[in-house]
């Protein structure tokens, strides 16, 4: 039986958004091509976070099981979150008039958060990690990052629910043009502004994985001689929690979470000189079947670059996502 405590400090910064098929069409070739459509833009949202995470954690082994707890003090420097509860736009034929109705709902702090000793909110987050040791199989049990901020009572917080038709702008004279002409048409009337605290929350993971240890004795001598054989292959479920608001239950924190459960698997092939990691996922930022492939090398100092969206490079201009990732480790 031992244990062990250490001692993190990380600087994040996390932008979470989710924009509908509609308003992305609307964003990237206007409302033209949808004269007599109803374009909905509900559910979009943008969220953006930028604080410091002090974690302590502490380490138990008991024979083969071994368990992580950890406590973080977050220390909010920036947040926005603009959200769109319900929302469309009619365009009526040949433009004559727009029809807009929304339900919106906007938070964020009164000052700039890049300065990294701002202080405009503080809050905790917790950590557990279990991991259990059966020879052929290796167990693991974790939820992270399971928290939230509260913000000050100077930040600001936004609110409108309305209709607004707009038929274009008369002018009488174009020499006399200014802004007070806009005013009459303008909609600010409706928008609902405060100051007061609020809370947001972190986004939390929690799931399982399970990976099973090929056994040495499965393989020839002259595929270790090559360093070509398989190492471990592993399975699991991810599902992320960030919910817009306090009481919203568990499930509609999944689903405001932008991120659907992700099922995974993953193996480790040794070659010569490093690892290759290929994955199979479906859900997570898609809900899509998403193959990704990945090289590693070197164990105490380490390095990998991959990509989680293989599929999609040979898809031309139907793709539907990119990515590539890459890490650097070194122990001193």
């Amino acid at each position: 039986m031992d244990y062990n405590i250490g001692f993190s400090i990380a600087d994040r910064n996390i932008i979470n958004c989710s924009f509908s098929d509609d308003i992305m069409k609307l964003g990237l070739y206007g409302n033209f091509d949808y004269q007599g459509q109803t374009i909905d833009f509900s559910n979009t949202n943008i969220r953006v976070d930028r604080f410091q995470q002090y974690k302590i954690d502490y380490t138990h082994n008991i024979n083969n099981i071994n368990i992580k707890s950890a406590i973080s003090y977050l220390v909010g420097n920036y947040h926005a979150s603009f959200i769109v509860n319900n929302g469309s736009i009619y365009t009526a034929p040949l433009g004559t008039y727009i029809d807009i109705n929304y339900d919106i709902t906007a938070n964020t702090t009164n000052e700039s958060g890049f300065d990294i000793f701002t202080n405009n909110g503080n809050g905790l987050a917790f950590d557990t990690d279990v991991n259990i040791d059966l020879e052929k199989y290796k167990i693991n049990l974790y939820i992270k990052d399971w928290g939230h901020i509260n913000w000050k009572e100077e930040s600001m917080h936004y609110n409108t629910d309305s209709s607004f038709v707009f038929s274009g702008v008369e002018i009488e004279n174009i020499f006399s043009f200014n802004d007070s002409v806009l005013d009459q048409y303008s909609n600010n009337n409706y928008i609902h502004e405060s100051n007061s605290s609020f809370k947001s929350y972190i986004p939390a993971n929690f799931g399982f994985a399970i990976a099973h240890q090929i056994k040495d004795k499965k393989y020839t001598k002259e595929a270790y001689r090559k360093k070509q054989h398989i190492e471990s292959i592993s399975a699991g479920l991810n599902i992320r929690w960030q919910p817009y608001q306090e009481n919203n239950g568990l499930g509609q924190g999944i689903k405001e979470s932008n991120y659907t459960p992700l099922l995974w698997t993953s193996a480790i092939a040794s070659i010569k000189y490093f690892n290759i990691i290929p994955t199979l996922s479906y859900g997570g930022y898609s809900e899509d079947i998403n193959l990704g492939i990945a090289l590693s090398a070197g164990k105490n100092n380490n390095f990998i670059i991959g990509t989680q969206h293989l599929e999609d490079v040979f898809s031309g201009d139907k793709s539907k996502a990119v990515s590539l990732y890459f890490q650097l480790l070194k122990q001193f």
